[in-house]
């Protein structure tokens, strides 16, 4: 790396650079240099795509072969064999003298050997077999995110090799599944997704608030040791609120909501069909005519929804307020009075709701 960067910084600041660096005007060869230097920076930490990019717009900006072999450099870090290949070779005809020239030639017969491996390993392909249960999961292939390259059951043409498989399902765990695929052969992958659980929502026990009292009376006014009391397995419900008047209740004003945009709509749809109407009295028009009958029969239908909705909505209230006045007229006197026996003698029992 080292001697890049001194080639390159040689060729730059050397007066030998050619007659294009020489015809190039000042302000070029300043921006170029420093577009090199944040190259070399950025080779030197490791982060060959910055230091390509830098590179090219530093050869952009001031053609020079040491510009070239940097960017020869940068795909061979990356292994873009058949780009490294191409750009070493471009140096060279660029620089066919150029002192490093040995080192080069090794370079473009490594890279040739290298991008005719890729080349052959490319053309062997094999087939992979994908079923989930349930199906319509998606599927990427050596990649977390961008488009699915299928939805299962697929069957993906893949390289030889081994392969990452990400299987996802929304609602479903994630599934990652390592493949290994030989040319012309085909690897099955089959998983049953595990559906996501959700956190159990534990609901408030409800107390009741309400108190039941007894009592034993005997006929002198003297309460019995054991009292009478109604069974504790029980329980009152309040009547409040097991039954609700109806303008409490969300389905009346939906109900209520419903037929006046209904209505609303018919009433417009008519008004448009009224004007089409005299449009085809007044001009004579076919065409308004034929939109004036299409416009009723959606007012028409409008209209009726909106009365079958206000009509049910109205019988709904209607029973939902006669039940309503019943449980009221129930909890006028919540005392009941029964006679009973009992060992001391008879008498009544007295029942309440507080």
């Amino acid at each position: 790396m080292h001697k890049v960067c001194a080639f390159a910084v040689a060729l730059l600041l050397t007066t030998a650079a050619g007659p294009l660096a020489e015809a190039a005007p000042s302000g070029n060869k300043k921006l170029a240099k420093k577009l090199f230097e944040k190259g070399e920076l950025f080779y030197q930490q490791g982060d060959f795509p910055k230091a390509l990019s830098y590179y090219k717009r530093a050869h952009k900006t001031l053609r020079h072969p040491a510009f070239i072999f940097n960017i020869a450099q940068c795909h061979r870090q990356l292994k873009h064999w058949t780009k490294a290949l191409f750009f070493y070779r471009l140096f060279l005809s660029e620089r066919p003298s150029a002192p490093n020239r040995v080192e080069v030639r090794r370079r473009i017969q490594d890279m040739a050997a290298k991008a005719a491996a890729q080349d052959a390993l490319s053309k062997q392909v094999g087939r992979v077999s994908i079923i989930t249960t349930p199906e319509g999961a998606a599927v990427r292939v050596d990649k977390f995110s961008g488009p699915a390259a299928g939805t299962t059951p697929v069957i993906l043409s893949l390289s030889a090799g081994a392969h990452l498989v990400l299987i996802h399902k929304p609602g479903y765990e994630k599934m990652h599944k390592t493949v290994t695929v030989k040319s012309g052969g085909i690897a099955m992958i089959t998983v049953t997704l595990k559906p996501l659980v959700a956190p159990r929502r534990v609901e408030p026990r409800r107390v009741e608030s309400r108190r039941v009292k007894s009592r034993w009376v005997e006929p002198g006014g003297v309460a019995p040791r054991r009292a009478l009391a109604p069974d504790p397995g029980t329980t009152l419900a309040p009547a409040s609120r097991a039954y609700k008047p109806f303008w409490k209740r969300w389905w009346f004003w939906s109900g209520v909501a419903v037929s006046a945009v209904a209505v609303g709509l018919g009433s417009i749809a008519g008004t448009i069909a009224l004007s089409e109407a005299d449009n085809y009295l007044t001009e004579g028009n076919a065409e308004s005519y034929n939109e004036a009958k299409k416009t009723a029969r959606i007012a028409d239908a409008m209209l009726l929804s909106g009365a079958v909705v206000a009509i049910a909505t109205t019988i709904g209230a209607v029973i939902i307020h006669g039940r309503y006045k019943k449980k009221l007229r129930e909890r006028v006197n919540p005392v009941t009075v029964t006679p009973a026996c009992g060992a001391r003698g008879c008498g009544v029992f007295v029942y309440g709701r507080f």
